[in-house]
């Protein structure tokens, strides 16, 4: 039986989801942002491929989980990919050494929308419940790109106040 064709509306699995994209992969990246430095330097040349393949393979576990045609070991890969893309998404978000400011703003603020997509298609499809759910438990993404402006106003207010205080000082 696939995943949400067989729950009510699949709203755990919807959350679950979102939780896992949103939540679990950050930390994650966090813990693992240090270890494979390599990997960030990597993943934070290419964040459009990282995000593009994001976006594809969970449109994808939507389609297998919301289908009768998808056989479960298939659905079960899907998430376990997940999870991993999850992760390589969030390296150079997280890394100091990877994106940069302006970046990871633009990253953050593009991919709350596209992520959103397939809770959309719940939406639409009428699973709206499952929906919501996926996209209130995705909402760690965009308060990340608000958190990241936020971040950058306020490191850039100071350097400015800094230099303010620099050029005022007698030499």
């Amino acid at each position: 039986m696939p995943g949400m064709a067989g729950m009510g509306n699949g709203v755990a699995d919807a959350a679950a989801m979102g939780l896992a994209m949103a939540v679990i992969a950050p930390l994650l990246a966090l813990y693992f942002s240090g270890r494979v430095a390599k990997i960030v330097r990597v993943l934070a040349r290419h964040p459009a491929l990282v995000l593009t393949a994001f976006v594809f393979e969970h449109a994808a576990l939507i389609a297998a989980m919301t289908g009768y045609w998808s056989p479960a070991w298939l659905t079960g890969l899907l998430r376990i990919s997940l999870v991993v893309i999850a992760v390589a998404f969030w390296l150079p978000v997280v890394d100091r050494n990877g994106l940069g400011d302006a970046a990871r703003i633009v990253y953050l603020f593009i991919a709350g929308p596209l992520l959103d997509l397939p809770a959309l298609y719940l939406i639409a499809s009428g699973r709206s419940a499952a929906g919501i759910a996926m996209i209130v438990t995705m909402l760690p993404i965009p308060l990340a790109a608000v958190t990241a402006v936020y971040s950058w106003m306020r490191r850039e207010e100071r350097d400015a106040i800094e230099l303010q205080r620099l050029r005022e000082s007698p030499s």
